[in-house]
C-alpha cells in the first residue's frame, strides 16, 4: 500500500510572490511524480470541507499543466469545523493501522496546535516544510527528501514502511 501524501496548495505548489497564484517550474512535475508514488490527499484551504469545487480543479489543472481528471481523483480532507488542519489527517489509519504518511505544507499554513498534534502522536518527522513563495526551489528539495525517505520508484515501497 502506498504511503499517503497530505498536500497543501498555496505557497506549497503555487507561489504568491507576485500577489496572485502561479505555479513554480517544478509544481506540475512534482504533482505528477507524487501521484505515481503516493496516495495524494488535499489538505488545503482550497477545500477545507473535503471537496474541491470543479471550477477550482479546472483552474488548478490549467495552472499546473496536469490532467484535470487526475486532480479530480485526489480526495480532500475535511478540517474546517475545528480550524486545525491536522484534524484532516486520518489518525486511525496511521496511528493504529500503521500506514505511512507525510505532510507537505508551508510553515505559515500551520498553527501551533497542528504541530502539537503531530508531535503528541509521534509523527513530528512526517511534516515537510515547503514554501515556494519564499523559495522557488523548495519543492524540488522536498521531492529529493521524499525520494531519500521512500525510494525513487513508483509505488512508495522504499526503505520506510510505517512507524
Amino acid at each position: 500500500m502506498r504511503p499517503v501524501l497530505y498536500l497543501d496548495i498555496d505557497d506549497t505548489l503555487l507561489s504568491w510572490a507576485s500577489g496572485s497564484p502561479r505555479p513554480v517550474p517544478s509544481s506540475g512535475s512534482f504533482l505528477r511524480w507524487a501521484l505515481e508514488r503516493f496516495e495524494v490527499r488535499w489538505l488545503t484551504k482550497w477545500c477545507p470541507g473535503g471537496n474541491m469545487a470543479d471550477d477550482l480543479l479546472i483552474d488548478l489543472a490549467k495552472m499546473l499543466g496536469v490532467d484535470r481528471d487526475g486532480l479530480g481523483a485526489i480526495a480532500g480532507c475535511a478540517w474546517e469545523e475545528s480550524g486545525i488542519k491536522a484534524d484532516g489527517i486520518a489518525w486511525l489509519e496511521h496511528a493504529v493501522h500503521g500506514r505511512d504518511f507525510v505532510w507537505v505544507e508551508n510553515r505559515e499554513g500551520l498553527s501551533d496546535r497542528d504541530f502539537e498534534l503531530l508531535h503528541m502522536a509521534g509523527f513530528g518527522d512526517r511534516y515537510y516544510p515547503c514554501n515556494v513563495t519564499e523559495d522557488e526551489s523548495a519543492l524540488e528539495r522536498t521531492r529529493s527528501l521524499l525520494e531519500r525517505r521512500f525510494g525513487g520508484e513508483p509505488g512508495g515501497n522504499g526503505r520506510e514502511s510505517g512507524r
